[in-house]
């Protein structure tokens, strides 16, 4: 009987290396599509909401794609553009997805979005413990295959005209055991497959298993600055002027 015990342990400590190791060598290649989220219908649509309207019908089809493998992941859109997606359309999309692509670098705690203004380019970065305060919930629902649990928190924008806070709901799944997901949201449990932000909803199209070798990471060149420096930056080509007064 004790040798019994004895080997079930061993087959079970097996088990967990095993376990441990393919979620060490998860890699793969995940599409995502996005939609506008829902007005309220009680409402008229003034002309913002027509022109928003007809950016997304003629950004139908765009697709943005994740890749991952060790420790990092690269978050891009599509540059290849369908018949019925015209390039003010693939403008639309960039915008939404804060005109740049991401990397993102758990291992370091880092997080870079690759972007062009006025003829420069920029790795704005930021710091993945900013995305690593969610609240997890025990509800769930199933997307394709995978049970997700939601998980959510607060943003807070800020320019010269308004400040605004609005939520983030994230829909992860435990079941592929990364920490990465869509722009620079990131640090939760699983894989996010779904994402809803202020605007729009970013959702799973296509799940590609890879190995490692098939995965390529790029470097992504540009002056690194953060993403106050950024802003301070923005603002300076644009002309605007922002006086620190002290009391």
């Amino acid at each position: 009987m004790k040798k019994i015990y004895l080997l079930l342990i061993i087959c079970c400590l097996f088990n967990s290396v095993l376990y441990s190791q393919s979620n060490e060598n998860v890699a793969g290649h995940i599409v995502y599509k996005f939609i506008q989220n829902q007005r309220d219908s009680t409402k008229k649509k003034n002309e913002f909401d027509k022109l928003n309207d007809e950016l997304m019908r003629q950004s139908k089809g765009i697709t943005f794609n994740l890749k991952f493998k060790d420790k990092k992941s690269y978050f891009y859109i599509d540059e290849v553009l369908e018949n019925d997606v015209s390039p003010m359309g693939h403008s639309h999309a960039k915008i939404v997805v804060g005109g740049g692509n991401y990397l993102t670098d758990l291992q370091n705690k880092t997080v870079f979005r690759q972007t062009d203004s006025f003829g420069e380019r920029f790795l704005v970065t930021s710091n993945t413990l900013s995305s690593s305060d969610w609240t997890l919930t025990k509800e769930s629902k199933m997307i394709g295959k995978y049970k997700c649990y939601k998980a959510y928190k607060t943003k807070t924008i800020i320019n010269p005209a308004k400040k605004f806070t609005f939520n983030i709901v994230a829909w992860y799944a435990p079941q592929i055991p990364v920490n990465f997901g869509i722009k620079d949201f990131n640090n939760l449990p699983g894989l996010i497959l779904e994402l809803q932000d202020s605007h729009f909803t970013f959702y799973v199209y296509k799940i590609n298993f890879l190995s490692e070798e098939e995965v390529e990471i790029p470097i992504l060149k540009g002056e690194k600055i953060t993403e106050e420096e950024y802003k301070r930056q923005i603002e300076k080509m644009n002309g605007i002027i922002i006086s620190d007064k002290k009391n």
